[in-house]
């Protein structure tokens, strides 16, 4: 049976080759056609078993060069894990000669608007992009990549690996002699980061696999992180960067120094945690590779290569600095002679 053409698809809707082109471009913003011309084509093509060429879409479009960054919120997160991610991602793209275009969006029409007037060739989406927005991007076939953003949607993603980040942290404490160990989560629960409870599961069953117990005490609640201290837990993993910190400095002024009593990690790791005093344990999370790794595939998409199946993983490798170390028993109290 012979395969159906781009010919064949326009002798059955009785409009022109180039009509046909240009309904079935998955750019819905670029089509100079009526709706209803456009899903008579989409009928007709799907009906005769027609599909277009991968090169297809780059044929049938102008580019102008211009990359949106999705965030779910008003403005981008610049501090944290993601100190200096846009330089990564706006340096990138400027080397190959486009723009980044932030592109704020809080649901499924806020981005329609934002794509009609800022006019993108494509988008990276960066952190509590809602779901109707990512839904919206598979039905228009939309050139896009997510960094550090998790779906089951067909969508590219870049990701660090948090499974294996969790292993050695785990492997790490459990050499160092901890059996009894405290977890504190994000202070801001339920933003809607994929983070905020793999990261928990995973350390719980990493140390549950070395013979550790790990309680889970209140989002920045140090108070009750120092109550278990005292009654004998050794270890702490701080989700947020800003707690773990303020947590090392309330131990050393409770009489429990670290890490000769009390031995303390965060699972990222920033820039300055080598000036603590002690420097922080933490878990690098290589949020700037995978923003670089991402902008070339989506400019790799935009230029007709097909995008990465499955999600990609870059390794998030564990710093060991001074908040961590062998566990030691309180020195018992010697009575006073007279």
């Amino acid at each position: 049976m012979r395969t159906p053409t781009l010919r064949d698809v326009a002798r059955a809707c009785r409009v022109s080759p180039a009509t046909v082109s240009k309904a079935l471009s998955p750019h819905e913003d670029r089509c100079d056609v009526s709706a209803a011309t456009r899903e008579k084509v989409r009928a007709a093509a799907r009906r005769m078993g027609f599909a277009p060429s991968p090169s297809h879409a780059r044929r049938t479009r102008r580019l102008w060069r211009n990359i949106g960054l999705l965030w779910g919120r008003f403005a981008p997160f610049t501090t944290g894990v993601y100190h200096g991610v846009l330089d990564a991602i706006g340096g990138r793209l400027a080397d190959r000669g486009w723009r980044l275009l932030y592109t704020p969006v809080t649901s499924s029409d806020a981005w329609h608007e934002m794509q009609m007037a800022q006019r993108l060739d494509g988008v990276i989406a960066v952190s509590h992009v809602p779901d109707a927005v990512l839904e919206a991007l598979v039905r228009a076939h939309y050139p896009a990549v997510l960094l550090n953003l998790r779906t089951s949607l067909p969508l590219p993603q870049f990701l660090p690996d948090e499974a294996a980040g969790m292993r050695e942290l785990a492997g790490h404490l459990a050499a160092l002699g901890h059996r009894r160990v405290l977890y504190m989560p994000h202070r801001d629960h339920g933003v809607g980061h994929f983070s905020e409870s793999e990261r928990r599961t995973l350390l719980h069953g990493e140390c549950a696999r070395h013979g550790m117990s790990v309680a889970d005490v209140a989002a920045g609640r140090i108070d009750a992180a120092i109550a278990a201290c005292r009654a004998g837990a050794t270890a702490v993993v701080c989700y947020d960067w800003s707690d773990a910190p303020a947590l090392v400095a309330t131990l050393q002024a409770a009489g429990m120094p670290v890490p000769g009593r009390v031995s303390v990690a965060c699972c990222s790791d920033l820039h300055w945690f080598d000036l603590l005093t002690p420097p922080l344990t933490a878990l690098d999370i290589p949020v700037r590779a995978l923003a670089e790794t991402a902008a070339d595939s989506l400019l790799a998409q935009i230029d007709g290569a097909a995008a990465p199946a499955a999600p990609v993983l870059l390794p998030t490798r564990l710093r060991i600095r001074g908040t961590t170390g062998p566990v030691t028993k309180p020195r018992a109290k010697t009575a006073s002679r007279r």
